[in-house]
C-alpha cells in the first residue's frame, strides 16, 4: 500500500513519518521538513490520494466525511 516508502528509512525517520498519522490539532506554526523526509511525505500523500480516489469510485460512505491528504501532518 505504501510502495516501499519505509524500506530505506532508519528508525528515527520511520517514527517521524508515521507521526503524521496521529490526530492532533492543526498548528499555525510553519514546519520545515528535512530533505530526507520530503520524498516519503510525497509518497504518503500520493498513497492517500489513491485511497481517496478508490474510496470515491467505490462509493464508500464514511461518517463523518474526511479528507485523507490534509490529515497527513508533520507537526509532531
Amino acid at each position: 500500500m505504501f510502495n516501499g516508502t519505509f524500506n530505506d528509512l532508519d528508525h528515527h525517520q520511520v517514527a517521524s513519518v508515521v507521526s503524521c498519522f496521529v490526530p492532533c490539532e492543526k498548528s499555525s506554526e510553519q514546519i520545515r521538513l528535512r530533505n530526507e523526509l520530503s520524498k516519503p511525505m510525497m509518497q504518503l500523500q500520493e498513497a492517500a490520494r489513491k485511497i481517496a480516489e478508490v474510496h470515491t469510485c467505490c462509493i464508500i460512505t464514511i461518517s463523518p466525511p474526511i479528507s485523507l491528504v490534509p490529515m497527513l501532518d508533520w507537526e509532531l
